[in-house]
């Protein structure tokens, strides 16, 4: 199964060079979307072994993860494609988990998150203000609408919730 990991970002020359190490280990190209960033983003992606796409200025997380999706539809016949933060929040390590219900065909699509307990205080304020704003939430529904009709289907969509080295459906 030909697997892109695809990483949306803004700003994250700290952390973007690990994050793209460490998924090239499980997918077979990961792209960097550089939402307009400021700082030396680009390069230490480009270092560290991805394929970077450059928005000239910042267009926000929905419109990376747009440039993601027309990427994978267009680009390498890719089978799957794995969206990570580009800040370190999304462990690359559990990529296999995500893939694995794709290859013996238990899901069209899979989705992972983190409960409170796994998150850092700070997200759990920045996500509650989020969810109170409407545009974040309208462009994530229009990714999501994009990533289904990138798919053709979406038989079965599973959730992955990751507690400790266990998997729950």
């Amino acid at each position: 199964m030909k697997t892109l990991a695809a990483i949306p970002c803004y700003n994250e020359e700290l952390a973007i060079g690990s994050v793209v190490l460490k998924a090239r280990k499980y997918v077979d190209e990961v792209l960097v979307v550089d939402d307009g960033s400021t700082d030396d983003t680009v390069e230490v992606a480009t270092a560290a072994g991805a394929v970077v796409v450059s928005h000239e200025v910042n267009k926000g997380k929905g419109a990376a993860i747009k440039t993601a999706l027309k990427y994978a539809a267009t680009e390498g016949e890719f089978d799957a494609l794995v969206l990570l933060d580009g800040d370190g929040q999304h462990d690359p390590n559990q990529i296999p988990l995500l893939i694995h219900l794709l290859q013996d065909d238990t899901a069209d699509v899979v989705i992972g998150f983190r409960n409170l307990n796994q998150m850092p205080r700070y997200r759990i304020l920045l996500r509650l203000a989020t969810l109170t704003a409407i545009q974040p939430v309208r462009l994530f529904l229009h990714a999501v609408y994009d990533a289904c009709r990138v798919l053709h289907c979406c038989r079965h969509i599973y959730s992955v919730h990751r507690v400790g080295a266990k998997c729950y459906l």
